[in-house]
């Protein structure tokens, strides 16, 4: 026995020295975290973690899609597709142990059949432990069968856990009826004492899956020990593909998440040993104020996610309550399964952590509470095919449709090309005055400043210039809320503003002042920090912690105040009459196109789903109301459609490990609809890079300037504005510029049909409506450009001294 254990020692320090250097840090690069414990529960007794479970000796037969359809009743059918339930009821008990409720989505256009849950979950043969040869164990294979999983929380106070329970476990059952054009489930879930009913319902373009969540039952929620509902995920196995086909043969196909750009997901990619994907949707809750500092991430700003196998493709769109969903996918053999899935979570409450009384030793865990405050959670899922394979721009499409049908109209000119600025005004800055440390407003781009500069761009042959302007008032450099519209004296006040907005209006350019008002550093006339904060889950203020760059710690002082959202409708309101009454028709909201928060104030909640209703509310009240253009920094899809412009459109993802590359997803859906550009390309480590990247995606490009030098900003919020000098960049951004016009301009009002990537080298081709398609080469090793076969002239593009390489 002893030299067994010796022999499993040594193989185990073996084992060890041969995994992958990143695999050790997969918890800092994947987004997998929660605000409290999370365990699987398996009803049936078939732990996750259970050793003596080996997983099945005798498998059954696998079945084709045909022979599984014999269990299958017809439940609704249209023009397009048929809808089949199976109930997972069997004649042979011994069958039906091996079954499971599931749905099937049938496209009559090319027979191909997309199951609820894989048809061969309780046959499936792909080894899972390698060292042991076994293949997946029967709670994975429920947990792999189940059309719902269900994460409630316990709420007695020495446990403060949350737990997830699968549809297919034992302990959970079904009821279901027909209803228009689909059919209704309901589980009820029994340890919990939860019922959820599911209604999964035929549209022209799919099936949609959702719930009302008025009709989520808990029946001890009110209950000091009860429990309540926290996530719910629908269908997460919808057009779930094996490892490997019914005659063995391995399975090829991808997954898109919408993490920043886009990135994709190959089937079987062998990544088994990192983190499954997680990424909120719409970035973080910033009312939840994290305790270390939170992951540096790119954000997933499209509610949508896919999965594509050959010539087929299904397309998941989270529709009701995306403000409050997960995007999520994994690869075969992660979670001890053989799937490679994507589908999204949806959070019905939320979460909160803190320290009781500043002891770091004693962190509790509390639950929103009160009934669910979001209204309706669905996802629907979109069939698609293509002769040929269905390839990214295809999935792409699909989404920009939807888009369309909510309102989305191409805005774009056509044989036009963008260059984007983003100034940076003032900033407060400590100074001595009789020895006395003083924070005074101080300019570092003055109205004036950014005149000369524009000129200067102008006179190198730049055009068409898009210049936002941010902290231009006083109260926007004092990091207050500023409804008013009025220039800062500091900067040169009204008649130097006015001087520049004539100038950018004789040059064809638009000029965008940025009212950011996410947050405040202090009180100012009816927007008071004991009133206007919005409160945590923990009836705490929010405030928005500075944290330790060497540490991640929260670092000590009073942090700015987030502010609630049921003050927006009252800052778009004032900031419109404001802007009105100076006849000023170009405006950027700042943070509010990208950031969602919460309010769990008692007498007026406002949950994330809420918030983006106020949003899209301000952005609809603003374009009816006399705005003209509103320049985005950064799109949530829901205000897409009010976009004249789009800043800072990702041109990476977050790198997580699962994910296998990046393509321009975000790009492929509105370009030919709404200008964009890059983010800024001297804030990129790799400005070169970053230069060629744009032109790959057709993007326009975007530079932060400031006039004053790097070492005014020194110990000030700008900070990280350190390399945004205009002197520096002003021959490579103007030269930059006339070879991404070249390559672009043309090419502005047509879609993107289709994206390759071999390698470094990346091929976007581009078509039109009564126009031939025109193809850009991008080799990023090489640095070269071609368009049609024309290569384009980069030699003044690059830069000496090492700011570009």
């Amino acid at each position: 026995m002893q030299k067994k254990w010796k022999k499993l020692l040594v193989f185990a320090l073996v084992l060890t020295m041969l995994v992958p250097a990143g695999s050790g840090l997969t918890a800092l690069a994947d987004d997998e975290t929660s605000t409290s414990e999370t365990t699987q529960e398996a009803e049936d007794g078939g732990d996750e973690g259970d050793d003596e479970d080996e997983g099945d000796d005798e498998l059954i037969a696998k079945v084709t899609d045909e022979q599984a359809l014999q269990f299958c009743e017809q439940v609704a059918e249209n023009d397009k597709f048929i809808l089949y339930y199976d109930n997972g009821e069997r004649d042979d008990k011994d069958a039906e142990d091996t079954a499971a409720s599931k749905l099937c989505l049938y496209v009559k256009s090319t027979g191909k059949y997309w199951w609820s849950a894989p048809i061969n979950a309780f046959a499936d043969d792909t080894v899972i432990n390698q060292m042991k040869g076994t293949t997946m164990k029967e709670a994975q294979r429920r947990q792999i069968s189940s059309n719902l999983i269900l994460t409630y929380a316990e709420l007695e106070q020495s446990k403060r856990t949350t737990k997830s329970v699968y549809s297919a476990m034992n302990g959970v059952t079904e009821k279901a009826k027909n209803i228009d054009n689909g059919i209704q489930i309901t589980y009820d879930f029994k340890k919990p004492k939860i019922t959820v009913p599911v209604t999964y319902t035929l549209e022209e373009d799919g099936l949609r899956v959702a719930v009302e969540t008025a009709n989520i039952v808990e029946k001890n929620s009110s209950e000091e020990n009860g429990m309540v509902i926290t996530n719910l995920a629908l269908t997460p196995q919808f057009g779930a593909a094996p490892a490997t086909d019914i005659d063995g043969n391995k399975v090829e196909g991808y997954m898109i998440v919408p993490d920043g750009s886009g990135a994709v997901i190959e089937y079987n990619n062998g990544k088994s040993g990192y983190n499954t994907y997680n990424q909120k949707i719409y970035g973080r809750d910033y009312t939840a104020v994290p305790l270390t500092a939170p992951k540096i991430t790119d954000q997933a700003y499209l509610p949508v996610t896919a999965t594509v196998c050959g010539e087929n493709g299904l397309v998941a769109i989270a529709d009701d309550g995306d403000a409050n969903a997960n995007v999520c996918a994994q690869v075969s053999g992660q979670s001890n399964q053989s799937y490679n899935t994507s589908y999204f979570t949806f959070e019905l409450r939320s979460t909160d952590t803190y320290y009781m009384s500043g002891d770091s030793g004693n962190k509790l865990t509390v639950f929103e509470k009160g009934g669910i405050a979001t209204p309706k959670i669905s996802v629907l899922y979109v069939p698609i095919e293509k002769d040929g394979g269905v390839n990214y721009a295809d999935v792409a499409q699909v989404y920009r449709n939807h888009l369309i049908e909510n309102g989305l109209t191409a805005s774009t000119e056509s044989d036009s090309y963008n260059f984007y600025i983003d100034f940076y005004g003032g900033v407060m800055k400590q100074r001595s005055i009789l020895g006395v440390p003083v924070s005074l407003k101080t300019a570092m781009t003055e109205f004036e400043d950014a005149k000369s500069i524009l000129e200067d761009l102008s006179d190198k042959g730049v055009s068409d210039m898009v210049v936002g302007y941010n902290d231009w008032t006083n109260k926007l450099i004092k990091q207050n809320i500023s409804t008013k519209f009025k220039p800062s004296g500091t900067l040169g006040g009204k008649s130097d503003f006015e001087d520049l907005q004539s100038y950018i209006d004789s040059v064809g350019g638009e000029l965008y002042p940025t009212m950011d008002n996410l947050t405040m550093n202090s009180s100012t006339w009816g927007y008071w920090t004991l009133t206007s904060t919005a409160i945590r889950v923990s009836n705490a203020y929010s405030r928005q912690s500075s944290y330790s760059i060497a540490f991640g710690y929260e670092e000590k002082g009073v942090s700015p105040a987030l502010l609630t959202p049921n003050a927006y409708g009252k800052v778009f309101g004032q900031i419109l009459d404001s802007f009105n009454d100076k006849g000023q028709k170009n405006i950027s909201y700042g943070n509010f196109s990208t950031a969602l928060v919460s309010d769990f104030l008692k007498k007026e909640k406002s949950v994330r789903d809420e918030t983006k209703n106020k949003i899209v509310a301000g952005y609809e009240e603003a374009t009816n109301g006399g705005i003209d253009k509103i320049l985005c920094d950064g799109a949530n899809a829901y205000v897409i459609k009010y976009a004249s412009h789009i800043t800072d459109v990702p041109i990476y993802s977050s790198g997580f490990n699962i994910t296998d590359y990046d393509i321009p997803f975000y790009q492929m859906v509105i370009h030919g609809y709404v200008p964009y550009s890059s983010v800024a390309i001297n804030k990129c480590s790799d400005a070169q890079e970053a230069f060629l990247l744009s032109i790959a995606y057709g993007s326009g490009l975007h530079y932060d300037m400031i006039y004053e030098d790097a070492q005014e900003i020194s110990d000030t919020d700008y900070d990280d504005l350190y390399y945004a000098n205009y002197k520096a960049w002003m021959d490579i951004a103007a030269a930059q510029n006339e070879v991404a016009t070249q390559a672009l301009k043309k090419l502005s009002s047509m879609t993107i049909s289709n994206f390759e990537r071999e390698g470094n080298v990346l091929t976007t081709t581009y078509s039109g409506e009564g126009a031939s398609d025109v193809t850009v080469v991008v080799d990023l090793d090489n640095v070269t450009v071609t368009v049609d076969g024309v290569s384009l002239d980069l030699s003044k593009t690059t830069m000496t001294g090492g700011l570009l390489s």
